[in-house]
C-alpha cells in the first residue's frame, strides 16, 4: 500500500461550514505503488512540490483581484502542508509549495504513465470525492456542503410549485461540467425539464444572467460566494433556493 503525506488534525470555520482533518491534502495523484516515493523524493531533492489551485471557487478556492494571488480555504491547507512538512523534518527551510492555477481538475494531476511525472503533484479546489476517476487517489473531505440552486427571486413561487408537483412544466438548470449531482438532482424535476453542463462557472453564471437557465446547481458555499462577490450582475436580484429538505444532495470534497 502507498503512503500518504499527512499533516497534523486541524479545525476551520467558515460560516455554518466546518472543516475538520487529519489527512492528505487535496488529491494525491496516483496509479503506482511509485508515486507517493516519486513525491518524497521530490520533496528531498528538489525541495518543491507543484500545487495547481482553481481560480473560481470562491471561498474554497479563488485568486486576489488585486495580485492575483492564490487565496481561499485551499491557499490556507498549503500552508499548513509546508510548514508541517518543514516542522517534522521532512523537508528543509528551502522547501516550498509552488502555485498555478489549472482549469481542468483533472488532467493536469492525473498519473498516466509512471515513467513522466503529471505537472501538478497536488491539486485542491472545490472537488467532490468520487470513486471513478482513474489516476486520481482524493483526501478524506475537508470540506462539506449541500447542494442548491441559484435562482431569480421572482422565480421563487415557480420552484416552489414545481417541487411540490402543483406545477409540472419543464426547468432549464445548468450545472458544472461532470458533477457528480445530476442524476440524483433530475429526478425530482419534470421529465421534461434538461441539466445542461457547462465547463466553467462563468458560463453557467452568463447563461443564467441571459435567461436561457432558470436556475444554477452547485454547492451552497460556492453560490453564496457567488452572490458575495458580485460575480453575477444584479446580485439582489437573486437568492440561493431553499430546496426541500428531500432533495438535499450532501457533497464531501477532497
Amino acid at each position: 500500500m502507498s503512503k500518504k503525506i499527512t499533516v497534523v488534525p486541524f479545525i476551520i470555520a467558515t460560516g455554518s461550514i466546518f472543516f475538520a482533518n487529519p489527512s492528505v491534502i487535496a488529491q494525491e495523484s496516483t496509479s503506482s505503488i511509485n508515486n507517493s516515493s516519486r513525491i518524497l523524493n521530490k520533496i528531498k531533492n528538489e525541495n518543491i512540490l507543484n500545487w495547481g489551485y482553481r481560480y473560481e471557487s470562491f471561498p474554497v478556492s479563488y485568486r486576489t483581484t488585486t495580485l492575483q494571488e492564490p487565496a481561499g480555504l485551499c491557499a490556507e491547507l498549503m500552508i499548513l502542508l509546508e510548514n508541517y512538512l518543514k516542522d517534522e523534518k521532512l523537508a528543509n527551510d528551502r522547501f516550498q509549495i509552488k502555485s498555478e492555477s489549472v482549469q481542468n481538475r483533472f488532467d493536469g494531476t492525473r498519473l498516466k504513465d509512471p515513467s513522466t511525472p503529471p505537472k501538478f503533484d497536488i491539486e485542491c479546489g472545490a472537488n467532490t470525492i468520487r470513486e471513478d476517476e482513474e489516476g486520481i487517489v482524493f483526501s478524506k473531505p475537508f470540506a462539506s456542503s449541500n447542494t442548491k440552486i441559484l435562482i431569480l427571486k421572482s422565480k421563487k413561487k415557480f420552484f416552489n410549485d414545481v417541487l411540490s408537483s402543483q406545477n409540472r412544466d419543464s426547468v432549464n438548470l445548468g450545472m458544472i461540467e461532470n458533477s457528480t449531482s445530476k442524476n440524483r438532482i433530475q429526478v425530482f424535476f419534470p421529465h421534461n425539464s434538461s441539466i445542461k453542463s457547462f465547463k466553467t462557472k462563468g458560463k453557467a453564471i452568463k447563461a443564467l444572467e441571459e435567461g436561457v437557465l432558470e436556475g444554477f446547481v452547485n454547492d451552497e458555499i460556492l453560490l453564496t460566494g457567488i452572490l458575495k462577490e458580485g460575480e453575477i450582475s444584479n446580485p439582489q436580484e437573486y437568492v440561493v433556493y431553499r430546496t426541500p429538505k428531500r432533495i438535499f444532495v450532501r457533497e464531501y470534497n477532497g
